[in-house]
């Protein structure tokens, strides 16, 4: 199992992601340390926080758009899948791997993320005169959940019909799912659009912690079901499959 990770890791370059993650999370130490004068002070910590909430909202949709994607592709074509049978590894080690690879990248991103958000709020705050940033930070595990289930959802496509026919279901999925909500702009009630405030849902969340805290337990439950569902979906109909490509 620890060969198939580190293939993967290999695949996707993934001493670049390290690389670019250490390097984000060292000048980030250094900014929470480092004092800056007057403005230039407030004008940086507005701007870092932004970026570090950006980026917390984006790097789950690596995972979800890119590194499964590269982890499937790194395994196309008939020489390749000759070889792995020819090792020591079962079908379900196999599956398993790949759902166990995406996990982790999972994890590791929420944890950096959480790390970044912890460096940057003192200043944050200190400029806003609030814990925006902190606040924001407190969605990023339902994000996080949300992206799994989405990666629970189009993993079995992936894992067993190969990337190319994947990203054909993929893409035919996204592409309903965008003429359903420009239908709906179209014809639909969007008024909501206009009363929609970020700094009012998240007033709404500090007013109603029961709700949020069963959200909290529930989300974690629901997304890990339901990818401990999708792995044996995989599996069951991998197993099945003829040797071969796919491609």
């Amino acid at each position: 199992m620890a060969g198939l990770l580190y293939k993967d890791f290999v695949a996707i370059h993934g001493k670049i992601y390290v690389a670019v993650l250490l390097s984000a999370t060292l000048f980030l130490a250094l900014f929470s340390i480092a004092p800056l004068p007057g403005d230039l002070s407030y004008d940086t910590a507005i701007v870092v926080g932004a970026l570090v909430a950006v980026m917390s909202m984006v790097l789950p949709m690596v995972v979800t758009f890119s590194i499964e994607n590269n982890i499937i592709a790194s395994d196309a074509g008939a020489k390749k899948k000759a070889f792995l049978w020819s090792l020591p590894v079962s079908r379900k080690q196999y599956v398993a791997s790949k759902y166990l690879f995406v996990l982790i990248c999972y994890y590791v991103i929420l944890s950096v993320t959480i790390i970044w958000a912890e460096f940057v709020n003192s200043p944050v705050e200190e400029a806003l005169g609030d814990s925006f940033l902190m606040d924001v930070m407190g969605m990023m595990p339902l994000w996080v959940q949300a992206c799994l289930l989405v990666s629970a959802i189009e993993l079995p496509f992936f894992v067993v019909l190969g990337q190319k026919i994947g990203n054909a279901i993929k893409t035919g999925i996204l592409f309903v799912l965008f003429f359903a909500v420009f239908g709906y702009m179209l014809f639909g009630d969007i008024t909501f659009l206009e009363q929609f405030d970020l700094n009012m849902l998240i007033t709404w969340m500090k007013e109603h912690t029961e709700i949020c805290m069963a959200w909290q337990v529930s989300c974690p439950i629901v997304s890990g079901v339901a990818y401990y569902l999708s792995y044996r979906i995989a599996v069951t109909f991998f197993a099945r499959k003829e040797p071969g490509d796919e491609e």
